[in-house]
Formats: C-alpha cells, sequence, structure tokens
C-alpha cells in the first residue's frame, strides 16, 4: 500500500504477460498482505511443441493447493520454510493446444480470453476456451 505513481490512485488490475511454456493459463495472485489492485499472470504460447499426456498430468498435479503443501511439508523437514509472502491461485487452464490470447482494456475494466486453433472442417476459425473478467 505505498504511493502510487500518478493521482494517488493504484490500478485497478496489473497484468504480467508471458509465454514460451507450451501451454496456456490465467492464474491470480493471492498476497499475504492486502494490496490495492489485482494482480493476474496471462500466459499464452499460441505455438507450441507436442507435449506428451504424462507431462500434462505433472503440470496439472503441480497447479494443486495439496501438492504446495506436500512440498512444503517435505522441504520443512530439511529446513524451516518461511511462508511465502504471495501464492498464485489458477483461474483457467492449463491449456495445451494453440491457443491465442487477447487482453482487452477499457478504463478501469479488463477482460481476457483465450481462444484455440479449430479444426480444419470447422466453420469459425478459432473456439473460445475461456474468457474472464479480471476486475471482479
Amino acid at each position: 500500500r505505498g504511493e502510487h505513481a500518478e493521482g494517488g490512485r493504484a490500478p485497478a488490475t496489473v497484468c504480467v504477460l508471458s509465454g514460451d511454456v507450451h501451454h496456456a493459463y490465467v492464474a491470480e495472485a493471492d498476497f499475504a498482505d492486502p494490496v490495492d489492485s489485482r494482480v493476474y499472470q496471462l500466459t499464452c504460447s499460441p505455438l507450441h511443441n507436442y507435449v506428451p499426456a504424462a507431462m500434462k498430468v505433472t503440470f496439472r498435479i503441480t497447479w494443486s493447493r495439496l501438492t504446495e503443501r506436500l512440498v512444503r511439508g517435505l522441504l520443512g523437514l530439511v529446513h524451516r520454510v518461511p511462508p511465502p509472502s504471495v501464492s498464485w491461485r489458477r483461474l483457467s487452464g492449463p491449456y495445451f493446444g494453440n491457443e491465442v490470447a487477447t487482453l482487452v482494456l477499457d478504463g478501469r475494466q479488463a477482460e481476457t480470453r483465450l481462444r484455440r486453433s479449430a479444426p480444419m472442417d470447422a466453420p469459425e476459425a478459432l473456439i473460445e476456451v475461456s474468457r474472464l473478467n479480471l476486475t471482479g
């Protein structure tokens, strides 16, 4: 809750954009201390290498809160593990197709969409797999 760069008003939404991970997802940050803005990680790799089924399962398992608690507990047996100041909660994904992400900003409103390339015989070019309002 520090000072803000202009006008003393925090942005409604902060988006961290990333890619090159061969899948797509949207996650929201949960901070130990209150913050004035919602913070998201928007990740999309529009062109990807084939991801084997075992890796897809691994990605999904590692997003689990249970896995996080288990790993922290195991590490805690070796050394004290301080509580994190931020954690990430997955809102959408992971998706493993050829997705295209769109971020629409309108004043203090924000929305993201993930769309996947459609099969060759489909009438549309892209199929929506996720749409999220980021300003809640």
